[in-house]
Formats: C-alpha cells, structure tokens, sequence
C-alpha cells in the first residue's frame, strides 16, 4: 500500500494524520472483493479515488487516536445507493488498525434499516462466527455496563487486542441507555469513531426553522438531536461522521450548530454505478409513466389491478428468465445472485396489502396459465408478453429468444420466486436473499431511505409526490439506482410523469450540491464552515 500512502501526501488540505492500513484493514478488502457480488479489488484499492484511498483521507481528517481528547465532525457524500456502507466499513476497519478502542454505528431510524446494516457490519467485519477483532454489544443497556466496562480496560491495558463495536438504533430511548452506559465508563484515551448512517435522517435539529423564525425558544432541540450531542458529551476523544447521499439539510446547518462539519469528503462510486443520469437523461426506454387512471385515489378507488401494474409485472418475470438462463451455475458463491421487483405505492401500509394482492392474484394466474399452456399454445402464451419483449428488446438487444424466456419462467424462475410485505406491520416479513433468487418487495417507507434491494430491476411506483417534497426526501426512494450497468437494459422504473420529471430536475440539483461539498473539501478546516456557509445567516 506505500502508493497510497505516497498518494495521502499530497492531498489538499493536508491531513491531520496519516493512517494505514494494516492486517485488518487488507484481510477486509480481500473478503469483499470475493464476495459474489462484490468489487473488483483494484477498484478497491488502486488510485486516488478508490474506496482504500478516500477512506484514508475520511480517518485522515478525523481526531488523530495518538491525541490526549478533543472532538471532530466530518460530513461523508456519497450517492444513492453507491457504496456508502462500503466507505464507512473500510474507514471502521481502519480505525480498528490504527488504535481506535470504540466505534459506534448509529443504524438508522427503523428496526429493518438497523438489522440490515447490523447484519452487513458483523458479516464484513467477521463477526458471524466470532471474531479475533471486535466484541459487539448491539444496543446496549445497564444490564451490558460491566461487561463492556471490562472490555475497555482489556484494551486500555492491551490485554485484548480487539475493539468494540456498538450498533443501536437511532431513537431517543436507545441513544439515552448507550449514553448511560458509556457515561459510565472511563473512556480516557480511548479514541471513539461515531459514524451516523443517513445523518441527514433525524440526526440533525429540526428545530432550526422554528428557532430561526422565532417560534420556539433559541435552545430548543428535538430529542434524537440532543440525545446525539448528550453521546458525545460522554465521549472525551472522538471523531463524528455524518454519513448521506443527501447533505442538503446537513450543509444548511447555522456555523453555530453543534453538528455542523469541519470538514468534508465525497465518496466517488465505482465504473459499474448507475444513478440519476443513467435512468433519467440517458438511453430512452428505461423509465414508464403510470397513466393517472392508473393510481387509485379517494375520489377514484380502483377495483382490479392497473394495466401498467400487470405490465411491470410481466416485466419482472421475463428479466428474472433472462437471468436463470445467463447466471453463473457453476460456482458456489455465483456473483449477481437475485433480480427482484419492488412496488412502493404510498406510505399508508393499507395500500400495500391491496397492491400485495393484486400482485399476488396477477402472479398465480399467469403462472397456471402459462405452466398449462406454453406446450400447447405456445403463440398464445408468447402473445402476452410480445408488448414487454418488444420494449426489452429496445434497450437490452442480447435478450434471449422469447420462447426460450418463457421455458426458463416455467423450469426456473416459478419454482423459485417468493414475495414479501416490507414495513412496520405484524405481517411484514424479513428478506433473506439467499433463501431464494427472485423476489417482489411491497412496501413504502421501509423500501426508502438506507435499503438496499438485491439485484432490483423493475420498480412500480405510483406513489404520487405529495405536494412539494424535499428534494432529499424524494432521491431517497431512488432504490433503483445501483451497481447495474451490465443489466442495465433490462431496468424499467414505472412512474408517474410528475415524479419522473421531479427526478429529472433534481439531477441537475445534486451536480450543484456535489461541486459544493467538492469545493468546501479543498478548503482549509478553518475555511470549511464560510465554504459550506456562503452567506454568514444561512
């Protein structure tokens, strides 16, 4: 790794230390590069602007572990689904080399969000089947005070080589028990790493508007926010990282906010990623408007399921065929495992069962029709399909043979999809990836923000904007962007025209905010608040 470390002395603003990586770190990126579905190694580690290298500057510009106390804030931009977790996995392994004692994850706001980056975290960082570097305590309480005390001073002591790992769920009540534990503990020269996923999610105050109008009181502060800062006060040397595809509520805190950034850094997506430009200003073909009829209202409910619904239904069915004819079936660990289809109709979970059902409904139908008949109506089963092929056919030219797609849904793709409700309610289930190939998600705001969907390629979304949503708040139920360029054809968003051309708008919206953090980043730390505050009253 002497490259990168020659690389780190010419970056600008100098670091304020230069980390390296060591035995966990490399052990770490090996892993993810052999993973099924993981990066190429020289991706990870090669250049300035490989995910070993931003990281390093990331840990760079945070507290140096060798300093008695103090605190830094760091504000980490990545895109939608490019790779976040990927940075702030490598920038934890990192610390863990370069004497860090505690990292905190705070993982997200719900359950389903906080189990799948819990799963994620202990399974990169080898913590699956024990692990020879970190005991984890998953939001902990009073009851886990003396064994986590104990751990401490294992490593205060170098009795232990491992560090601590703590994930908890970012609600007031669970950051208020880390906050009595860790209070309780003597964290002296124990160097600590926050690393706050989604920061822009309830992290910040949302009191600052009222607080600027003078609406409420200039010390009011809504209760995650303060338990947030009540975690820190505990903490006598530690480094925060806000982590977000969408920083415009982050770079719109006042310079007197105790959350604002001293420094900032970009998270640069590998060759592979596919965003905002891909659907919405690149090939024609890729994104589908719902006809309004389509989307049932209040005044207008609708009794059987809509045409454009039925179409991204057949859709999914012949992306996931072309998949169980061109996967990998040789290899244990096949990379490119899943296609799956996601169907986010509105944010009340009534509206996800009946869309479940119509789903469901539209999903046996077709499989008995076409199980009874490809063998002896073969042109009428292809006649379904022939609009969808068509349109396929358009943006994906190495499409298999039609009647070939249909022997690969009955031989294949039927005997191993499964479909699963992803929200808040008793009958939600848990997505285990593995257990099967090909999935349809129905849900709405647990399919937003922080989840990832595997192998997504067809995504049903008639869910209106809501008035005048943030521009944050709509990129992230961009689920459909991700590592996808080599299916990138067979990817169909249906929409409403309104939110397609909201998506469109906010491309040119998110260049602006990049090129901002970009040029802050350059700046020294002390020019860092004037660079993201332009105007000294923002």
């Amino acid at each position: 790794m002497a490259t990168t470390i020659q690389i780190l002395k010419t970056v600008k603003p100098p670091l304020l230390w230069e980390p390296k990586p060591k035995d966990f770190t490399n052990a770490f990126l090996e892993s993810k590069a052999a993973e099924p579905n993981g990066p190429n190694i020289n991706e990870l580690t090669s250049g300035p602007k490989s995910v070993l290298h931003e990281s390093l500057c990331i840990l760079g510009r945070c507290l140096p572990p060798t300093e008695p106390a103090g605190r830094e804030t760091g504000l980490v931009v990545g895109y939608v689904q490019s790779g976040k977790t990927m940075s702030f996995e490598t920038v934890i392994a990192l610390a863990r080399d370069n004497g860090y004692g505690l990292v905190i994850v705070l993982a997200g706001t719900k359950n389903t969000l906080r189990s799948q980056s819990e799963d994620r975290l202990k399974k990169d960082l080898g913590l699956v089947n024990g692990s020879d570097h970190w005991h984890h305590f998953s939001n902990p309480t009073k009851k886990l005070r003396s064994k986590i005390e104990g751990r401490i001073d294992d490593w205060s002591k170098k009795h232990s080589r491992k560090s601590l790992l703590v994930t908890v769920l970012k609600h007031g009540g669970n950051l208020d028990k880390l906050t009595e534990v860790l209070g309780s503990v003597n964290l002296t020269e124990v160097p600590t790493l926050i690393v706050d996923d989604e920061s822009d999610q309830a992290s910040l105050n949302t009191n600052a508007s009222r607080i600027r109008t003078n609406r409420v009181p200039a010390t009011a502060m809504s209760t995650t926010y303060e338990r947030i800062l009540g975690l820190r006060d505990v903490l006598p040397h530690h480094s925060y990282l806000q982590y977000t595809a969408t920083p415009q509520a982050n770079l719109l805190l006042a310079q007197t906010d105790l959350l604002n950034p001293s420094f900032s850094e970009l998270v640069t997506p590998g060759d592979a990623y596919t965003g905002g430009y891909a659907f919405f200003k690149g090939a024609a073909g890729l994104t589908v408007d719902i006809p309004p009829g389509d989307v049932p209202t209040a005044q207008t409910p609708l009794k059987s399921p809509p045409k454009s619904l039925l179409s991204a239904l057949r859709c999914f069915l012949l992306v996931a065929a072309q998949h169980a004819l061109t996967r990998d079936r040789k290899s244990l660990k096949p990379k490119d495992r899943n296609r799956s289809m996601m169907v986010h109709p509105a944010a009340a979970t009534a509206s996800h069962k009946v869309y479940k059902g119509w789903v469901e409904r539209a999903y046996r139908s077709l499989k008995k029709m076409i199980g009874d008949e490809h063998t002896t109506k073969p042109a009428a089963v292809a006649a379904i399909f022939q609009s969808e092929y068509a349109s396929l056919s358009k943006t994906h030219p190495g499409i298999k043979p039609l009647g070939d797609l249909i022997e690969a849904m009955v031989e294949d793709v039927f005997t191993d999809l499964d479909h699963a409700e992803v929200n808040s309610t008793p009958e939600a289930n848990e997505v285990d990836w593995t257990a099967t190939r090909y999935w349809i998600l129905i849900g709405g705001a647990n399919l937003d923000r922080g989840y990832t969907v595997e192998g997504l390629c067809i995504t049903y979304m008639p869910r209106a904007l809501g008035g005048s949503p943030a521009a944050d708040t709509l990129q992230q139920r961009a689920r459909f962007f991700g590592y996808k360029k080599s299916y990138l054809g067979l990817c169909r968003v249906f929409l409403q025209a309104g939110v397609r051309q909201a998506f469109t708008e906010y491309i040119e919206h998110e260049d602006f905010i990049r090129e901002a953090v970009r040029e802050a980043s350059r700046e020294t730390p002390a020019g860092l608040a004037a660079g993201l505050h332009p105007d000294p009253d923002a």
